[in-house]
């Protein structure tokens, strides 16, 4: 990432090594490290035996922090428009990455900081090459394995890597309909984008299925949906937070 066009306009990268203090001096500071450490399987011991931390210059401030500053209980054409100029360092760092078939693979308000009047991607851990499958696929199936959607992800990567018994099954019996976030998935695109996003997903399920869509071409776009559905449900919280009615269809219109 670092040797990439004018990387520090658009991301963040740690750059040294340190040692770091036993979990249980750390958990003092950090209560996150435990729940951290379950997610990626690591147990105590594991982490105290081989406990090493990155780090680099001072980043800048998380985006959800960023937003809730500069919207300042406010919500208007005009500061939407302002933010989405901002994030235009985001779109230029994807194009960089698309070009030279880089995956971020993680890409969300969490992994995104405000620095320099510019947002900048941080949080590399996952990223990978396009041509890295067995990693895209292990990932995929990871969170294809999990009781919730990650929203961040189009549904394609999951189902382009299980087999035609389990596809079948969804087309059957629609499962994912009953995963944690797919309601909140179905009301972003309702209200942003005034689609049945379930009448898609079970397009695009059958489209795997007679190999109309392609591999290569979900990885390409990975990112790209991924910054998309960001950007789309932060403004939708800020919508609810500022501006809320309960009727969908004057979401809709505050959203146009």
């Amino acid at each position: 990432i670092k040797k990439l066009k004018n990387s520090d306009i658009w991301s963040v990268t740690l750059f040294n090594i340190c040692d770091v203090a036993n979990y249980e001096e750390i958990l003092k500071i950090e209560k996150d490290i435990k729940k951290c450490l379950q997610n990626q399987k690591i147990s105590i011991e594991k982490f105290n035996k081989n406990k090493t931390m990155l780090y680099g210059l001072y980043g800048g401030i998380n985006m959800y922090d960023h937003i809730d500053n500069f919207f300042n209980n406010q919500f208007n054409a005009e500061l939407v428009s302002d933010f989405i100029k901002k994030t235009h360092s985001l779109f230029y760092g994807l194009t960089i990455m698309n070009k030279n078939k880089i995956l971020h693979y993680d890409i969300k308000g969490g992994n995104i900081v405000f620095s320099n009047n510019k947002y900048k991607y941080i949080d590399f851990g996952i990223s990978t090459t396009f041509g890295n499958i067995s990693k895209i696929k292990k990932r995929a199936l990871s969170e294809y394995n999990n009781k919730r959607i990650y929203i961040y992800y189009p549904y394609e990567l999951f189902y382009i890597f299980i087999d035609k018994n389990q596809i079948n099954n969804e087309l059957k019996k629609k499962p994912f309909t009953k995963r944690d976030d797919h309601n909140h998935l179905e009301y972003i695109n309702n209200v942003v984008f005034n689609r049945n996003i379930n009448q898609e997903i079970m397009e695009n399920i059958n489209d795997i299925k007679n190999n109309k869509i392609k591999l290569n071409k979900v990885i390409e776009l990975l990112d790209i949906y991924s910054l998309g559905i960001t950007l789309t449900n932060i403004l939708v919280e800020k919508i609810n937070k500022y501006v809320y009615v309960k009727n969908i269809n004057k979401n809709k219109k505050i959203i146009n």
